[in-house]
């Protein structure tokens, strides 16, 4: 299957990462809906899809208002959370939750 372009964004500060680019998108006084809905704005298109990946609950609850799947992590070392192992293919098990888009375009990993 031919693979999509993979545009990410992460919100610790709403640092937002595209091929080529990096812009930082503060959320310190505005808050990670709105930071979320700038980025939406930015780079929304007929293939993007978005996956917050964070370990607070305003990203939680950002990402649900938004529609969006949330991956929990946690800093803290030993925490069964600390980085669960993300890959594409398992960003892609989140997509196919929310989005509905089956896992076969991600199992060329």
């Amino acid at each position: 299957m031919k693979r999509k372009q993979a545009r990410t964004s992460t919100c610790n500060s709403c640092h937002a990462v595209a091929p080529h680019m990096t812009l930082v998108y503060s959320s310190w006084e505005v808050g990670k809906l709105q930071c979320f809905s700038w980025i939406k704005e930015r780079f929304s298109g007929p293939n993007v899809r978005f996956c917050v990946i964070g370990d607070g609950w305003e990203e939680c609850e950002a990402a649900q208002t938004m529609r969006w799947p949330f991956v929990k992590i946690d800093l803290r070392p030993g925490s069964s959370h600390r980085f669960p192992g993300l890959t594409l293919r398992t960003v892609g098990h989140y997509f196919s939750i929310v989005y509905g888009i089956p896992d076969a375009e991600n199992d060329d990993e």
